[in-house]
């Protein structure tokens, strides 16, 4: 029987590409242009229906002091009297101030006015609400009245509630939502260039979201400055991102000073990136102290971090921590939910565990899952399992294909108990004379 441990942990992927965005709610709650006539006009008096003005400027000054629930009285009472941008800005008061019930009434009215953002703000209600067909068609409407915010998020509403558009489809509603002023849409039209190759227009709509400081379009762009090979450029793009605090980047730049060889510069990347709550990268930083920087202790509590947030790689690793800590029962719980999660090494561990307490036939067949290229060991002793069955057959069968693997441990298999009934079979013999060179 071989036990290995090993440090299969690395995760970088250098194309590590942000997905879509949806364009989420305005907030400014005030109305500008109050013509200066009408302004001189306004009776310093009460906000009535029929002296609207007074409750604009009003309801402006509240919103000016932040002053939400106040403001949204004032611009209600200014929609009641006919004034229809007032109903659109009433319902920003009222989500300003977390009243959605409110919010809904007058973004409604102001989306029955014809109001584009009105009916924008009123998808992301119902958005929320997983109402999904009543906000897709209030999206529509805000598309259909020019607002590029409610054409991008068609697409993107679609497509996470399973109703996927055609390629085509998505492909000009991000057209006409970049050319209705959504940076999103722009943002989003660039991951749709980037998916057709089209990388020259892919780059014009990330780079002028990058100019924005909008951190996921830096990021991006240096995953197309790496497809054209242009690495310095990658790494400026990862390094604005990453400065600007979004998490992927960081996790990129760690992954390119990994390539280098440079583990120590890639440590505090990933570390960025853990903070930012990308488990992943937690499992790298644990990965650069335990197996490249050799210090076992202060690798453990990244990984540790890394399974509390599900990390596939850190359970797998804070999984061997607890064997060598003989902590067996706990390191079999993470070994099954990364081994469930499609790790073979965890796979193989727990094979391991069940050998190591004799258990043979739950130790089988978590070594006949893992067996494979990568993992010549579990193939290798799914054969040892069989040969202390007393099955030839099968013992053979899976020596064979630890050979055809490219396995080379032969002094080691030569002195191994466990093969001893089937190095008796006269198959053995020609077998290893087959593969062994």
């Amino acid at each position: 029987m071989k036990k290995i441990i090993t440090s299969i942990v690395l995760l970088f992927i250098t194309l590590n590409l942000h997905a879509g965005e949806l364009e989420r709610a305005i907030r400014d709650g005030f109305i500008q242009g109050i013509f200066e006539a009408a302004t001189k006009a306004v009776e310093k008096g009460n906000c009535r229906m029929d002296n609207v003005n007074r409750c604009i400027e009003l309801g402006n000054e509240n919103n000016a002091s932040k002053n939400y629930a106040e403001a949204m009285k004032y611009f209600a009472t200014a929609c009641d009297g006919g004034h229809q941008e007032a109903c659109e800005v009433a319902g920003i008061n009222a989500n300003n101030a977390g009243n959605i019930n409110t919010a809904e009434k007058y973004f409604s009215l102001g989306c029955d006015h014809g109001r584009k953002i009105s009916c924008h703000e009123l998808g992301v209600i119902y958005g929320d609400q997983a109402k999904f067909d009543q906000a897709i068609a209030r999206f529509q409407k805000g598309c259909d009245l020019g607002y590029g915010g409610s054409c991008n998020n068609i697409a993107m509403l679609n497509d996470r509630t399973g109703k996927k558009l055609s390629a085509a489809q998505s492909f000009e509603l991000f057209k006409k939502a970049c050319a209705g002023g959504s940076d999103k849409g722009c943002y989003n039209l660039g991951i749709e260039y980037e998916e057709r190759n089209d990388l020259k227009n892919a780059r014009l709509n990330y780079a002028s979201m990058c100019q924005k400081d909008y951190a996921p379009a830096c990021n991006n762009l240096g995953v197309v400055s790496l497809k054209e090979k242009n690495r310095a450029e990658a790494i400026t793009h990862y390094t604005k991102g990453c400065n600007l605090g979004f998490q992927l980047s960081c996790m990129n730049m760690g992954g390119i000073n990994v390539e280098d060889e440079k583990y120590a510069e890639a440590f505090p990347f990933y570390v960025k990136s853990c903070e930012a709550g990308n488990y992943d990268a937690c499992s790298e930083a644990g990965w650069i102290k335990r197996w490249k920087q050799k210090d076992l202790p202060a690798g453990r509590p990244y990984f540790a971090k890394a399974c509390d947030g599900k990390s596939i790689l850190g359970c797998y690793q804070i999984g061997l921590y607890l064997t060598e800590e003989n902590k067996n029962a706990e390191a079999m719980k993470v070994f099954e939910y990364s081994c469930g999660k499609g790790n073979k090494p965890s796979c193989y561990e727990i094979g391991m565990l069940y050998y190591n307490e004799g258990k043979m036939d739950q130790a089988l067949p978590h070594f006949m899952s893992s067996c494979s290229k990568d993992l010549t060991d579990s193939c290798y002793n799914v054969a040892c399992v069989h040969s202390l069955a007393k099955n030839a057959d099968m013992a053979l069968k899976f020596l064979e294909k630890t050979f055809e693997f490219g396995f080379k441990a032969w002094s080691e298999m030569e002195a191994d108990k466990d093969l001893d009934f089937v190095r008796a079979d006269k198959r053995y013999a020609a077998l290893i004379k087959k593969y062994k060179k």
